[in-house]
């Protein structure tokens, strides 16, 4: 899986949505000293990849994608700690219990906020990050 570093050409890529709320968007990259990004694995053991960035690419450790998962790309800071930020076309209350369930049962950590702070298609999303619990919380 490739890391793409965070520069102006390859944050236009990243805007190029309509209905883009850059000024949220570049918030969260600010706060959480972001220094690159990635699209979402496929073959996952998600504590591994939250910690260390990597995917497995085995099916034998795939634990799935969390719930409702759209547009997401994981983001790595200066820590080389790795968040995954989603998306989903769903309010808190659709997801929460579900996302919480999710994260549970894979202990991990999870933040999920309404649609004041989601930066793609904002207003009609909602904003979900999956951290792992020995990694630094994320900032939002």
């Amino acid at each position: 899986m490739a890391w793409d570093k965070i520069t102006k050409k390859n944050l236009e890529k990243l805007y190029n949505y309509e209905n883009y709320d850059k000024e949220n968007f570049n918030k969260f990259l600010k706060e959480n000293n972001i220094v690159s990004f990635s699209r979402y694995p496929k073959m996952v053991s998600w504590e591994f990849f939250l910690t260390k960035g990597k995917d497995v690419g085995s099916k034998h450790y795939n634990e799935g994608q969390p719930p409702k998962n759209d547009h997401g790309y994981a983001f790595k800071n200066d820590k080389q700690e790795v968040f995954y930020v989603y998306q989903p076309y769903f309010s808190v209350n659709e997801i929460e219990k579900e996302v919480e369930s999710w994260a549970k049962k894979l202990d991990l950590g999870y933040l999920i906020l309404d649609k004041d702070y989601s930066w793609y298609n904002k207003g009609n999303t909602c904003l979900v990050v999956i951290y792992s619990k020995h990694t630094t919380k994320p900032i939002l």
